[in-house]
């Protein structure tokens, strides 16, 4: 028998889990697909923080509405 693991790689474990969850239902991509992609986007065009923000607003208003895209960076 296992111990639980301690509170910080429980936190860890999570992010891992939820990494995989889908956007919405029947998405094809993951919520850390997309964040990841929307930074390599950001980096490569030299975004600023505030258009990031705003991209990612319009994006999860556009998704369904049960969607998980984050708001902003933070």
């Amino acid at each position: 028998m296992g111990e639980d693991p301690n509170p910080v790689s429980k936190k860890f474990y999570d992010l891992l889990d939820t990494a995989d969850v889908k956007l919405y239902p029947s998405s094809s991509l993951s919520q850390l697909a997309v964040v990841s992609r929307m930074l390599n986007i950001k980096m490569e065009n030299n975004m600023l923080q505030r258009g990031y923000n705003q991209i990612m607003q319009l994006l999860k208003e556009a998704l369904p509405e049960d969607n998980i895209v984050l708001n902003s960076y933070y």
